[in-house]
């Protein structure tokens, strides 16, 4: 279905059909991982590298756009999540996922988009996180899986933007 959404909102674009669309068929079993085992196999998300890398060449070779934007991108998001997961903020399942989102919303609409998911994802974990604390769930040692919030702002910022 998201796949589909995405074609539909895009278009035809060779970094849709594959970067978009192999996420659109990871989203929910990363989702279900990471919420059930606090963690992103990389036999769901190191593929996805693999795919968007054939839509970013297939965009450049028959589109003549340069992948440039998206791997600056990407590469930036991938030193911001490691300070974080160096921290502890986030564990490198994250920082993995938020590279590949990266590569396609860079691809598709620049930095700017990248930068858009990343803090609709930290706002949404936030306030849940600010939920539960408040429900007495959780306390500040409470954890909670990132990447589905990552994969939320990706597809919020993707099929809105």
């Amino acid at each position: 279905m998201l796949g589909l959404l995405t074609i539909t909102r895009i278009g035809a674009d060779p970094l849709a059909i594959a970067g978009a669309g192999y996420l659109a068929a990871a989203t929910g079993p990363l989702w279900v991982a990471d919420r059930r085992e606090q963690r992103l196999p990389n036999a769901w998300v190191l593929p996805g590298y693999l795919f968007v890398g054939v839509g970013l060449a297939w965009a450049a070779l028959g589109m003549g756009r340069s992948p440039g934007e998206a791997v600056v991108t990407a590469g930036v998001t991938v030193t911001v999540f490691l300070a974080l997961a160096a921290g502890g903020g986030v564990g490198l399942g994250d920082v993995k996922l938020a590279g590949v989102l990266a590569l396609v919303l860079g691809g598709l609409h620049g930095a700017p988009a990248a930068a858009t998911s990343f803090v609709v994802a930290f706002v949404a974990a936030g306030a849940v996180a600010v939920a539960a604390m408040a429900a007495g769930r959780d306390g500040w040692a409470g954890r909670i899986a990132f990447g589905p919030y990552l994969l939320c702002g990706f597809w919020v910022v993707l099929l809105l933007w």
